[in-house]
Formats: structure tokens, C-alpha cells, sequence
């Protein structure tokens, strides 16, 4: 039995490119956004789209009822949409904020409370956040508003997922970085992310060979050059400190000729040197 699937903010970048893999997959497509044209010029018999607004309360009511009529349960709701404002704070206003929450918090929590009455055990929530909302992860100025929501959503996400866990329903939310659609350039005219709204929207299966290389290229040579200035540091501690070497209160020949503490520095050279030569190839 296929899958029926609802996703918001369809009508452009990531929701865009998320209905018509899903559709390709043969999956139930409800897409909804303020604008359907876009998604209905795709012309799947398997994608229904009307146009839906998070802020009206009555388009809330047609989803009720589509689902009701046609589908009857709800395997997956991705809550994709959402507004994005580039404003110094001081020059926000409390309404430009509301605004913001309103279609990023408040509507996302709207839309999980409608759809959630069709899901059942193995169904899966999953919200599109921003990198900008993960505490600790670099801010950007102007985006006070939009930030502070998406890291609103990822705690909505963290306690509903706490809150259905015996009715066996998961919750995720996904922190993209930037991604080049429409929204971002509005937003950002001029900046190129280096990802684009199909790269995110596919889900591809991890490169093993990849990933090695990647670790091979920019961490291994770190952690020889780390290494090497440790025991190059503790050989120079234990000739200029000999009693280094000693160990429960027993002077060992090491600390009497140094032997021990040159061989260490020897060791940390040539790691130091590894790791450099191996920075090197790896360009």
C-alpha cells in the first residue's frame, strides 16, 4: 500500500523538489502551499494540491476534510514551510516578529495537532529547521527572528516526540545550513549557498569510500601534527626535568642518560612530519 504523505510550502526550492521525487517514488502527495500552480503543472495523478495558508484557520479544515474523505491515515508530514526575515533587531518590529512566528511556530504546531488524529503507530513528523536555531552553531546578524524560531521548533520537536512515544509516532527535525532557493536570495540577494534545494530534498545513500578519504585528507594529518607536538613537548620536558622519568620514587636509566626523552623527540618529529607531508598530498 503506498504511503500518503503531506508536505507544506510546496510551490518553490526544497517542498518544490521533495513532492516531485516523492510523486516519482509513487508515494500519495498532498502538497500545499499559498500558491499551488506550481505543483499541479507537475500533472501526477498521485499529488493533490490546493492552496493552503498556515495562518488561516479555515484551510485547516479542508486538510481536515481531504484526509478524511480521500486517505483516511496520514504516513508522513513534513512541516517544509516557512518565512525567512533580514532585519537588524532594533529595527524589528514586534508585529514583523509575530509574523514570523506565527507561519514558523505557531503554524507548524497547527498543522501537526490537524494531522496528527491520522497517524498511527510508525508515522513520522518531520520539521525543516535551520542551523541557525542549534545552540552553540554560528548566528548570523539580521536573523534574530527567524533564528530564534527554528530553535523554537527543534524543542516543539524534542517534547512531542517525548510526549507520543507510547502511541510509537516519531518526530524529527532536520538543521539545514544554507541552501540556494528563492526564499535565500530574497532574503540574501546576491549569496550562492553551496547546496541546492534538490541536493537537500534527496535523500543519498552515504559513500563509504568518501567519507574514508574525506577522514584520510583533513583529519589524520591533524591529529599526527597533535601528537607529534605532545611527545615532541614531553621529550623536551624530560631532558631539561630528568626527574620526568622517575616513576614511584626509582630512577630509571632513562632519566639518567636521556635516552628515553630523545627517542620521544624523535617520535614527535616524525609525526609532525607525517602529518605534513600528508596535508600536502592530499591537496
Amino acid at each position: 500500500m503506498s504511503k500518503n504523505i503531506i508536505i507544506t510550502g510546496t510551490s518553490r526550492g526544497i517542498g518544490f523538489e521533495m513532492v516531485h521525487l516523492f510523486a516519482k517514488k509513487g508515494y500519495n502527495v498532498l502538497a500545499l502551499s499559498r500558491n499551488a500552480k506550481p505543483v499541479a503543472n507537475l500533472q501526477f495523478d498521485n499529488i493533490t494540491s490546493f492552496s493552503f495558508d498556515l495562518n488561516n484557520k479555515e484551510d485547516y479544515k479542508k486538510v481536515e476534510t481531504f484526509i478524511k474523505n480521500e486517505w483516511k491515515t496520514v504516513d508522513v508530514l513534513i512541516n517544509n514551510a516557512g518565512t525567512l526575515l533580514n532585519k537588524p533587531f532594533a529595527e524589528t518590529t514586534s508585529e514583523e516578529f509575530a509574523d514570523v512566528y506565527r507561519t514558523n511556530v505557531f503554524g507548524v504546531a497547527e498543522m501537526t495537532r490537524t494531522v496528527l488524529p491520522f497517524m498511527e503507530a510508525k508515522s513520522h513528523v518531520v520539521t525543516i529547521s535551520s542551523m541557525g536555531g542549534v545552540q552553540g552553531s554560528m548566528k548570523f546578524p539580521g536573523l534574530s527572528a527567524y533564528s530564534s524560531s527554528k530553535g523554537a521548533v527543534i524543542t516543539l520537536t524534542e517534547l512531542l516526540a517525548e510526549e507520543y512515544k507510547e502511541q510509537q509516532i516519531c518526530f524529527n527535525v532536520l538543521a539545514l545550513g544554507a541552501v540556494q532557493t528563492e526564499m535565500l536570495e530574497e532574503a540574501f540577494p546576491g549569496y550562492e549557498a553551496p547546496t541546492t534545494a534538490l541536493d537537500k530534498s534527496s535523500y543519498k545513500k552515504l559513500n563509504l569510500n568518501k567519507l574514508k578519504s574525506t577522514i584520510m585528507k583533513a583529519y589524520i594529518p591533524r591529529v599526527l601534527q597533535l601528537v607529534g607536538l605532545v611527545l615532541l613537548a614531553y621529550g623536551i620536558y624530560q631532558v631539561i626535568v630528568p626527574e620526568a622519568s622517575v616513576d614511584l620514587g626509582v630512577v630509571s636509566a632513562s632519566a639518567q642518560d636521556n635516552t628515553d626523552a630523545y627517542t620521544t623527540i624523535l617520535l614527535g618529529l616524525v609525526s609532525i612530519g607525517l602529518g605534513f607531508f600528508m596535508a600536502k598530498k592530499s591537496k
